[in-house]
């Protein structure tokens, strides 16, 4: 008997167990409950798949309708089907389902007079709907107390917000994606500007860019990667309403130029430009029927970009291995004057004898690595001056050099600015840059030692001793 009695109130306690877990679990909170008392609808955002919005009346007059359709796609992206088929603003969209999921009323009206309310030929009607059911938002006249507006939905009258209503009440043209390329710079592997018959093409090779066209070299990848990001931030100024057949009418026809990206998923997307017209263009993306107005400054450097900036300016290519922590050999040659340093453990000697201060050395080695020059040029131009004997630098990593020649350079100017011109080992070409000359390559002994080891010398001997004297005439 009290076995039986044991498993009767075991199997009780079991069925309310599971009751708790499977119902009452579910239920939302009282906290829950309190924080929702005044939300107009009870619907989670991401279940909204639709909106639509329809302008239905003026003045409370009827105007016939005019609908806006935004539909939910794949990837929560959106998509407008009327009044045309266009790329939506999914970011736009998604923040008007978060609104509404957070919309409360500031006051509920109960016994509403729906005409003296505006509400029987409503300024405004929005439906967002779910798998299930169609959440109806019907807007009405202002509260005349404060920037409130009535609106009905599911059988209620509700006060709330006006600027929830503003942000639905708005042209079709606001809901439109503003972004002239579809993507975004991390998803493009290639891509090709040009200008009539002359283009610049760029390939991303591992996590590089490369110049393809017209010559094959290795880019800087801080400016293609800048040059990307210019073309797909682009924004429509204008959408014109304008279709495809009337390409010549807006100098489409030919284009005066065209850009093409090429997308990681195979995607290409090309877009072609019409020349300047009142400091904008005329633009139109294939496969889409629209022709759109852009700015003219959001193409500067974009339609021929200038491969004297878009050329490697890194002076070293640390992509070898070389960097601050594997250079074991520095060797400065200043005109005849040489100073040279190897590492040795955690020590760098000076010239096989001296121990060199190590901060000292991997502050020199870190300037020359850091290097970025201005431009690449073939010719540095008329004013150019070649140094009397030769100024360079050697790095080392485990027995490989990397010699970098102090080409030529020019006068200081008024304000005392001096460019030079450097060229890399193997390399036709020069690089442009502003520096101090003097003090990158200085060959002094005494701008490496250790202060332990530095030597006493005389205010004289040590102004005779300038180190560079003649090599670099200002």
């Amino acid at each position: 008997m009290r076995l039986r009695t044991t498993l009767i109130l075991f199997s009780l306690t079991l069925v309310l167990g599971l009751y708790i877990l499977l119902v009452e679990s579910k239920r939302p909170s009282r906290k829950e409950r309190e924080e929702t008392a005044d939300r107009v609808v009870q619907v989670k955002a991401p279940e909204i798949k639709e909106v639509s919005i329809e302008k239905t009346a003026k003045n409370g007059k009827d105007t016939g309708k005019q609908e806006i359709l935004l539909v939910r796609g794949a990837g929560n992206t959106w998509t407008m089907k009327k009044p045309v088929h266009a790329r939506a603003d999914s970011g736009k969209i998604s923040s008007l389902a978060t609104r509404l999921e957070l919309l409360d009323a500031d006051r509920f009206v109960h016994d509403p007079d729906l005409a003296d309310l505006g509400l029987e030929h409503p300024l405004l009607v929005a439906h967002f709907k779910t798998g299930e059911k169609d959440i109806k938002l019907s807007f009405g006249k202002e509260d005349p107390t404060s920037r409130r507006v009535y609106v009905a939905v599911e059988k209620r009258v509700a006060v709330i917000d006006k600027s929830f209503m503003q942000a639905l009440d708005k042209p079709a043209d606001d809901f439109r994606d503003k972004r002239v390329f579809p993507c975004d710079s991390f998803q493009v592997v290639r891509a090709d500007f040009s200008t009539g018959d002359e283009h610049v093409t760029l390939e991303k090779q591992g996590s590089s860019w490369r110049i393809t066209r017209p010559v094959s070299t290795k880019a800087y990848d801080t400016e293609a990667e800048r040059l990307i990001e210019k073309a797909t931030g682009m924004k429509v100024l204008k959408f014109t309403g304008n279709k495809a057949d009337r390409l010549s009418a807006f100098g489409l026809d030919p284009a005066h130029a065209s850009i093409e990206l090429k997308l990681s998923n195979n995607k290409t997307y090309t877009l072609y430009l019409s020349g300047p017209r009142d400091n904008k263009r005329y633009a139109k993306l294939g496969g889409e029927p629209f022709i759109v107005q852009v700015k003219e400054n959001s193409l500067k450097g974009l339609l021929l970009p200038d491969l004297s900036l878009l050329k490697d300016r890194k002076v070293f290519d640390l992509s070898n291995g070389i960097s601050r922590d594997t250079v074991d050999y520095l060797k400065i040659n200043n005109a005849g004057k040489t100073v040279e340093l190897k590492k040795q453990g955690d020590e760098w000697k000076l010239n096989q004898e001296n121990k060199a201060a190590r901060f000292k050395v991997e502050d020199r080695v870190g300037e020359f690595l850091d290097l970025v020059a201005d431009r690449v040029v073939e010719d540095p131009g008329p004013k150019k001056i070649k140094p009397n004997k030769p100024i360079y630098a050697e790095l080392g990593v485990k027995g490989k050099t990397v010699r970098l020649d102090l080409a030529y350079f020019t006068k200081k100017g008024q304000s005392g600015e001096q460019k030079v011109f450097l060229k890399r080992q193997g390399s036709k070409n020069l690089l442009e840059i502003e520096i101090d000359p003097m003090s990158l390559f200085s060959a002094k002994e005494k701008d490496f030692r250790s202060a332990l080891d530095m030597p006493k010398v005389s205010p004289e001997s040590e102004s005779n001793s300038g180190p560079d004297a003649g090599s670099m005439p200002e």
